[in-house]
């Protein structure tokens, strides 16, 4: 196993938890909502060969701490800038989970000297528009707190069971770090703050380097659409399309070998 060294940095008022291990070109991953940088872990191993790797838990998430507003894709922005000035990190490559690819995207575009390439994973783009309802923002969040709810009336071993249940393609691996992360995310965090949102077309409009975007099908389990996909290769000639079939919106867990040659070439490439 490899040994990871833990510790915080400041973001702002916020202390973000980090893990970091290995030698190499500086890799940062961005987990997922209600993840937590322990569920990088079954990825992350056998990348710290090559790679300086850096996982943290995103505001509200795992050990870091939290606040009461500013949830939106470009404080996430904000909260990598300074995981990477904190840490000497020179121009790391960054793969983003969902939330964390948001958070990925928007760091590229706003910060685009301090990062070499992104890899987006089934970003949630039509889910943090400016444009977007409030009122379907609302109806997102309250469905979003319910099944969290649920998932916090159970323990760790029940959740670890609830898991396998629901993901049966998942590792065993994956399963308790899921688990024990549903039950450290902050309640009521509130990430649908539509009033603080940039469009994701001028953001992938904007990238100047090497993105990678993962997606998934059948389109009943996945985030991204294909429209979508041809739009964000339309918008950029930077964006290249990485389709990995019979998938749900957690690619790599659920084709852990494909994703990881589909990424790991790119980041070879770049």
């Amino acid at each position: 196993m490899t040994a990871w060294q833990s510790g915080f940095v400041q973001s702002g008022a916020i202390a973000l938890h980090y893990q970091r291990a290995g030698l190499g070109v500086p890799l940062i991953l961005a987990h997922g909502r209600t993840d937590n940088a322990a569920c990088w872990q079954a990825f992350a191993e056998p990348l710290t060969a090559h790679y300086d790797v850096v996982m943290y838990d995103a505001r509200g998430h795992g050990l870091s701490g939290h606040t009461a507003a500013h949830y939106a894709p470009h404080d996430l922005a904000a909260d990598m800038r300074n995981v990477i000035d904190a840490l000497q990190l020179v121009r790391p490559s960054v793969i983003g989970h969902s939330m964390g690819a948001m958070a990925t995207l928007a760091a590229a575009t706003t910060y685009p000297d301090q990062i070499r390439a992104i890899v987006l994973e089934d970003p949630p783009l039509e889910m943090l528009n400016p444009l977007v309802d409030p009122d379907v923002a609302a109806a997102n969040d309250a469905g979003f707190y319910a099944w969290l709810d649920d998932m916090k009336t159970l323990s760790l071993e029940q959740l670890i069971v609830r898991g396998a249940d629901d993901n049966p393609t998942w590792q065993a691996v994956e399963l308790r770090p899921w688990a024990q992360a549903k039950l450290q995310v902050g309640a009521r965090l509130p990430f649908n703050e539509t009033d603080r949102f940039v469009a994701w077309q001028t953001m992938m409009a904007a990238l100047t380097m090497p993105t990678l975007l993962v997606v998934g099908e059948p389109a009943s389990r996945v985030i991204v659409t294909a429209q979508e996909a041809a739009l964000a290769r339309q918008l950029s000639p930077w964006v290249e399309i990485g389709l990995i079939r019979n998938v749900g919106h957690c690619i790599r867990r659920e084709a852990p070998a494909a994703y990881a040659t589909m990424v790991l070439d790119f980041l070879k490439r770049t």
